[in-house]
């Protein structure tokens, strides 16, 4: 199918293993400077609140049948032009307020 599904980042990290683990780096303010955009980080922190749900374009179709996601960015950038998408999906975040531990 090519779709993402829920839970299946997890279910992949976690079949990494944890040698490959380790090597994702920490988000603290010493290393926050120089991790590049859209980097996969680690983050200790605490829930202290939900938000309301966020609807968006999280899948659309392009011309050449190709899927992409906007799932763990804010847009889909240069790759996609909505106007022209054959098909689009909408997805739901629930973002939450976190503080560090």
């Amino acid at each position: 199918s090519g779709k993402p599904t829920d839970g299946s980042f997890r279910l992949n990290l976690e079949a990494l293993g944890t040698e490959v683990l380790s090597k994702v780096p920490w988000l603290t303010p010493a290393t926050a400077q120089h991790l590049p955009s859209g980097s996969l980080v680690r983050w200790e922190g605490m829930v202290q609140d939900s938000l309301d749900p966020q609807y968006y374009i999280g899948a659309a179709q392009a011309a050449d049948n190709s899927w992409h996601t906007s799932k763990y960015q804010d847009s889909f950038g240069s790759a996609v032009d909505l106007d022209s998408c054959k098909s689009t999906h909408i997805f739901e975040r629930r973002p939450v307020f976190c503080v560090p531990l």
